[in-house]
């Protein structure tokens, strides 16, 4: 029965995972095999330009870092609904949930599936732009610092949202608990 529950839990985890990155494992997958390969498709000296700025943007450690965070958060979610419904999760869930994200996306996916989105929206000159500012000491750190930025943005942010819709709501007659961290 726990067992069932936990692969039923893990199932959901991964396709949170999945509606953030807007689609199915399997197309996810797809799409990033065919931005690689559109991208590897590139002029030499295009390809290395938006390869270098998607780098500087995303450094790996700092993909490592916002990987474990979401996956901190999931965990979190996935323990209290567990611990709501009194199903304990498997001593090594945890464990298990940071090996299934590893497998669901990698690295390379999301620089390749980035490089795209900027490929698309940028002339080649504007990423060589781009990327020579964040090859400059002040992009390089801004590029090191973003996650941590968002990390202190975000939360207040969704506070805010959730404190005046829910207010919002309250003056159109509607009453539901506060989702806010800070209630």
């Amino acid at each position: 029965m726990a067992r069932k529950f936990y692969r039923e839990v893990m199932a959901a985890v991964l396709l949170l995972m999945v509606s953030l990155a807007t689609a199915p494992v399997v197309q996810a997958q797809t799409q990033a095999q065919e931005a690689g390969r559109r991208i590897n498709q590139l002029a030499p000296d295009e390809h290395q330009a938006i390869m270098e700025l998607m780098t500087n943007l995303m450094p790996r450690d700092s993909f490592e870092k916002r990987m474990e965070q979401v996956r901190e958060q999931m965990f979190a979610q996935v323990s209290e609904v567990a611990a709501q419904q009194r199903r304990p999760l498997p001593y090594d869930a945890s464990e298990r949930m940071q090996r299934a994200m590893k497998n669901a996306i990698s690295y390379e996916d999301v620089l390749y599936l980035t490089a795209e989105a900027y490929v698309k929206h940028f002339t080649a000159a504007e990423i060589r732009e781009i990327a020579d500012f964040y090859n400059m000491p002040v992009g390089r750190k801004l590029a090191r610092l973003q996650p941590e930025i968002m990390a202190d943005i975000m939360p207040k942010i969704s506070d805010t949202i959730n404190d005046r819709v829910l207010k919002a709501m309250q003056r159109e007659g509607l009453t539901i608990r506060s989702v806010s961290s800070n209630q």
